[in-house]
């Protein structure tokens, strides 16, 4: 299913949803997601200022997808939280990985549609 298919599926459950982001995540991250395995994980710096995304927001809606583009799930942004990379618990998961002094946006998510 096409990003687009499945927001528009949950539009129609959801009227008052107006738009949605694409989520950067990696696959092994996005199934992570999907399976309920994986509530937080971080975004670089880099990877915004590479793609020109803007932070997620509390309450962004965006769609999961793997490596084909197909959609995964959609998520919801329950917290966003900025933090250095030393700071960031071991158990969080980073795009792109781990470097040192860089600043990450950790996001607590929750999936709303499969």
């Amino acid at each position: 299913m096409t990003p687009e298919d499945m927001f528009l599926d949950y539009r129609l459950m959801n009227p008052k949803v107006t738009d949605y982001t694409h989520c950067i995540v990696s696959e092994y991250i996005g199934e992570k997601i999907l399976n309920g395995d994986l509530k937080s994980f971080a975004v670089g710096q880099s990877v915004y200022d590479a793609t020109g995304e803007d932070f997620p927001q509390t309450g962004d809606i965006q769609v999961v997808t793997g490596n084909n583009g197909d959609a995964l799930c959609l998520i919801k942004v329950e917290s966003v939280a900025v933090m250095m990379q030393e700071h960031i618990p071991d158990d969080v998961p980073c795009l792109p990985s781990r470097r040192e002094g860089e600043l990450y946006t950790v996001l607590l998510v929750d999936v709303v549609m499969r």
